[in-house]
């Protein structure tokens, strides 16, 4: 009987452990509906955009550092996902050889006097009272080689592949580095490659201290505005109050004060400061602390300030919670308050929260032995601390009033002094605080006192990407001519014929017709197009068909993949034919059999890729060939190497049998977009042709940064979108109130009445003749007042190096009043959109360098040794380059992503256990890092989403980082002490649903790559002029002081920006009577 009973449960084991495997967690079925969809949208329309896609990244690329304004601005569909990355790698994407290096902490040693002050870190140490920093020698070699420039002549070309395989590929062995262990040294303090797991160590240059070493700054050589700080680093350092100092915790009201700059990603919660039970076991959540955790129940995303409390006689604790997530590597003042019936929370001065919850003290005052005062984490041995710097720390023994706040630290000295307090000098650190049991200390730096923002960003609105879609900017150049001068651009025909010189891509009568349709449509705005042509001879190249949207990794892929269908690829390698018979002794016979030649029977086994037994232009569909008959766009921009850093590129390439794509174009916020993979793509049969010249105009419409007219209804996401456009505005929809709502439309009228899911709605006065519809020729002629401010914004945001000239951007908004006294006032303004610095000929462009020279460079090269996904999305090449995920916390196909073969959900396989799935990532510079940012945008748990981020150094040592928490919807940051160069980084994740955007490497300041861009000069002209003999006055900083002014004088200021003898336009002006109100003044002028 026994024997029946386990032969029944063995046999429900088995038939219900494929059921269970069979199906698909909802974030794999979405994912595999985002790949389904892009996929179902390539085939439909006429128009679409490049916005992703694997190019090596030129420098000049990289302007998003100076121009946009937030990373994570929503964007919606970049108006259509026309390509995907091709893998770079058959059965894996790359692989890593190296083996890691076990290193020990690090310490500074080196010394080094003060320069002047920069925006840098420093750390202090005793011996020889003075500074040290670690110098940059950036090298300028590259770590990866480029593609070998192609001739235009002569030769046979030959298209080199990555074999693509055929089919889902499984998951393949790799090198698996064993993860270090602990070692026997003695862990030295102000560590950095460290964490709370001891599994990993760090860098040591320089000798471990000795235990009785004091570990506080000397500031006796510090500058002026300078100012000393704790930095708690990945070591899990904390600090208690140091029982010598005699410290009396309040304990019945109080105030604390905390000036804290928290770096990206938090452990949650992660403790900055509080009072503890420290007696009881188990241990409880008696007292009160401040810090940051996730106000998402996930625990995944919405990092938040919080002041949490409980008394001795409460049931349960109350948790206060700011009202928006924390900002990251930027100074908050956190004040949390409790005046024994209240708590509070303030955020910059501003009330975020109250409760009255708690009522009464703390705890009795004959158990104040068991409270203790810790900064940088709590009393328990789980994971809560605290990473970035703190800045100052004060304790009240009275809870302060909104009011007091406001009025800052004036008011103290009319009340009890505090019990304990530092602020910007933690000098004499160690006279009030010490380590926490075996915690680790944490680093005393010395950095500038960071400077009061003078004005509100510009910040995009919710539907826009950058700087130019805000309205203020946007209006602005709307409104001033002098931003809408005459700007010159460059672009370039390139144009494939055999190397007689026959059968063009395009006639020169064709490109001449349509350059003149491009200058009478932009000239009248004050925009000219330089036209040169490229021509490519090369008969191998002009033979093969250019395919505009096809992913070559999906011909032959068992699918049929519209855009791949076409007779030169064998309907798709076969995916897209009824599967007929093919007799084996027709295979591998010297003959091309057309019914053989498919996926199915191996492409006739190679017979239709043979030269010598057939036209291969016409027979080869294999993928894997180097003789096929078609290429991808994206090959052919990967082949010809045309730099898109100085002018614009126009390809062109031909649909597949169902589709009617006219024309692709590269976004100005893309990655792509100025470099060899972005430019435009025409089909040649709409390019220069009656009825068809507007394409191309449309198109450049979109590289300018001009959406669809139509983008607020038809390309809206659902009904409650929040972009759709249901009046003009300059906010929603194509960002521009003067193109009124409208539905997709060929007529030339206002289309009928629409009745679709979001009910009936009648659309007037539409804009059906503007270039941004899908109008025809005979229809559409003209752009609005605000298309044109918005290209012009673009060209001077992005596009600087396409205009013929070097005259710089002139400033975009006219200088605000931020102060005035009696006989004086302070003007301030903007830099110009495209950065606050001037570019020198033939330098690195100064969009990758900041005002203090360090340089910021995003991942040049990325591969993994996990298998890339079969759909050709989720690959490492997504990660390379500037964020492009607009909705983090959502799957997004703009991401890498380690779980692969979506079309087949059984197959997903787990991260190896020893290192997990790896992303290895390289960047073009070897630099000294000050800080690491890399942007997680989707996890699928709530626990540490890293297991480990390696930096590979010049020669081939590793550092290692250790386990980190992330959130998806805040960039994680580390912040690096070493002086040893870095040319590469490995993360190691066991999450195989968690998807990694971007990764950014900043350098320390100074670096050397820099050294070429200087900052601009602001000339600031007045009427009635500041100088008797009318000369300008010249400054380096956008902020002035007048002193030479009268009361209820008119003045009228305006800026003009100077770069190596240019001057820009003038900036619109300012007029100010001296002695009215300004916006800022504290004064109440009414309400509304």
């Amino acid at each position: 009987m026994m024997f029946f009973r386990l032969l029944v449960i063995i046999l429900a084991v088995f038939h219900t452990w494929p059921l269970n495997r069979a199906q698909p967690d909802h974030i794999q079925k979405y994912k595999r509906t985002l790949a389904q969809r892009a996929d179902r949208a390539l085939a439909g329309e006429q128009c679409g955009s490049i916005s992703r896609k694997r190019p090596p990244r030129s420098a000049a690329q990289q302007y998003p550092l100076a121009g946009v304004a937030g990373r994570y601005t929503r964007l919606i569909d970049l108006h259509l996902r026309k390509s995907k990355p091709v893998r770079s790698c058959s059965g894996e994407c790359g692989s890593s050889g190296i083996d890691a290096v076990e290193l020990t902490n690090w310490d500074i040693n080196e010394k080094e006097t003060f320069d002047e002050p920069q925006e840098e870190t420093f750390i202090w140490k005793k011996e020889g009272k003075q500074l040290q920093r670690a110098t940059d020698s950036a090298s300028r070699k590259s770590i990866s080689e480029g593609h070998p420039l192609q001739t235009e002549q002569g030769d046979e070309l030959t298209v080199s592949l990555s074999s693509l395989r055929r089919v889902a590929r499984s998951l393949v062995e790799f090198n698996k580095e064993e993860v270090p262990k602990d070692t026997q040294h003695t862990r030295i303090r102000h560590t950095d490659f460290t964490t709370e797991n001891e599994d990993y160590s760090g860098e040591q240059e320089g000798l471990q201290s000795t235990a009785g070493e004091l570990w506080r700054a000397d500031v006796r050589n510090l500058p002026a505005k300078w100012m000393t700080a704790v930095y708690f680093g990945r070591q899990a350092e904390q600090l208690k109050g140091n029982p010598a100092f005699g410290i009396d915790l309040p304990r019945s009201r109080f105030t604390l004060e905390l000036w804290v700059k928290p770096e990206g990603g938090q452990n949650n919660p992660a403790i900055i400061a509080g009072v503890f039970d420290n007696c009881s076991y188990p241990l409880s959540e008696k007292g009160w602390s401040v810090g940051i955790r996730a106000a998402d129940p996930t625990g995944r995303k919405d990092g938040r300030f919080f002041f949490s409390l409980r008394m001795d006689r409460a049931l349960k604790s109350t948790t206060i919670i700011a009202h928006q997530r924390y900002q990251p590597n930027s100074w908050t003042h956190v004040v949390a308050s409790y005046d024994g019936h209240k708590m509070a929370l303030y955020i910059d001065n501003s009330k975020v929260g109250e409760s009255r919850e708690q009522s009464g003290d703390l705890y009795s005052p004959y158990i104040k032995a068991c409270r203790l005062f810790l900064l940088g984490g709590d009393q328990s041995d789980h994971e809560h601390s605290f990473r970035g710097h703190l800045g100052g720390v004060t304790l009240w023994g009275y809870a302060q009033t909104h009011e007091e706040l406001l009025k800052g630290h004036q008011s103290h000295a009319e009340r009890q002094a505090p019990i304990l307090s530092q602020w910007a000098d933690f000098s004499e650190v160690e006279n009030q605080w010490a380590p926490y049991k075996d915690h680790n200390k944490p680093v005393i730096v010395a950095l500038p006192v960071p400077e009061r923002q003078l004005v509100s960003p510009f910040l995009p609105p919710q539907c826009g990407v950058t700087v130019c879609d805000n309205a203020d900017v946007a209006l602005s150049y709307n409104q001033q001519w002098q931003l809408r001068v005459e700007k010159h651009l460059r672009y370039r025909i390139v144009n494939i014929c055999k190397e007689d010189g026959s059968d063009p891509t395009v006639s020169l009568q064709q490109i001449q017709l349509q350059h003149q349709a491009l200058e009478d449509a932009f000239r009248p705005y004050n925009i000219t197009l330089e036209l040169s042509i490229h021509t490519i001879y090369n008969s191998s190249l002009q033979r093969r068909f250019i395919l505009s949207n096809c992913h070559i990794a999906k011909v032959g892929n068992r699918h049929c993949d519209p855009e791949c269908d076409h007779p030169l690829t064998g309907h798709d390698g076969g995916d897209c034919l009824r599967m007929g018979p093919c007799y084996n002794w027709k295979r591998r016979d010297g003959v091309c059999n057309p019914e053989c030649n498919t996926i199915h029977y191996d492409y006739d086994d190679g017979d239709c890729c043979d030269p010598e037994v057939t036209d291969v232009a016409k027979t080869c569909f294999d993928p894997e060939s180097s003789q096929r008959a078609y290429l991808s766009v994206k090959e052919l921009k990967e082949l010809l190497q045309l730099s898109g850093s100085d002018t614009l590129n126009v390809f062109f390439a031909n649909n597949s049998a169902r589709e009617e794509l006219a024309g692709v174009a590269t976004w100005p916020w893309a990655k792509e977009a100025l470099t060899h993979q972005g430019g435009m793509i025409l089909n040649p049969s709409y390019f220069g042709t009656k009825g068809h010249n507007n394409t191309m105009i449309h198109e450049m419409g979109h590289i300018l940064g001009l959406y669809h007219v139509f983008k607020g209804v038809s390309e809206r996401e659902s009904c409650d979108d929040p972009c759709q456009e249901t009046t003009a505005s300059m906010e929603t929809g194509d960002l521009c109130a003067d193109t009124a709502p409208t539905p997709k439309s060929k007529v030339c009228h206002d289309p009928d009445p629409v009745n679709d899911t979001c009910g009936l709605t009648h659309y007037k006065n539409t804009p059906y003749n503007n270039y941004m519809s899908y109008t025809d020729d005979d229809c559409t002629n003209h752009f609005t007042p605000n298309q044109v401010a918005r290209m012009h914004c673009y060209i001077d945001l992005v596009y600087k190096t396409w205009v013929h000239g070097r005259k710089p951007t002139p400033v975009p908004l006219a200088p605000v009043v931020i102060g005035q006294d009696a006989d004086s006032v302070t003007i301030h303004w903007l830099n110009p959109i495209s950065g606050p610095l001037a570019q020198r000929e033939g330098d690195m462009s100064c969009h990758l360098c900041d005002e203090n020279g360090a340089l910021h460079q995003y991942a040049h090269e990325a591969t993994s040794p996990h298998a890339c996904d079969s759909t050709g999305y989720w690959t490492p090449e997504e990660t390379v380059g500037a964020p492009d995920v607009y909705q983090p916390c959502e799957p997004s196909m703009q991401a890498w992503s380690p779980e692969v073969n979506l079309y087949e959900p059984n197959m997903t396989t787990p991260c190896p256990q020893i290192e997990g799935c790896v992303l290895e990532l390289h960047f073009l510079h070897p630099v000294v890092p000050d800080t690491l940012t890399v942007w997680i945008t989707y996890t699928s748990a709530n626990q540490k989403a890293i297991a480990n981020i390696v930096l590979i150094t010049e020669n081939g040592e590793m550092l290692h980082t250790g386990p980190q928490h992330a959130f998806c919807d805040i960039p994680l940051t580390l912040h690096f002490h070493t002086s040893k160069k870095v040319k590469a980084i490995k993360i190691s994740t066991f999450d195989k649903k968690l998807e990694i955007d971007a990764v950014l490497l900043t350098s320390r300041p100074q670096n050397p790559l820099c050294s070429g861009c200087r900052s601009l000069l602001y000339r600031v002209l007045r009427e009635p002029p500041i100088r008797d003999d009318q000369s300008p006055v010249i400054v380096k900083k956008p902020t002035y002081t007048d002193s030479d002014v009268q009361r209820d004088v008119q003045y009228l200021y305006r800026i003009q920006v100077e770069s190596d003898g240019l001057f820009s336009e003038l900036s619109p002006g300012l007029v100010y009577t001296h002695g009215e109100h300004f916006c800022g003044d504290g004064t109440l002028q009414g309400s509304v």
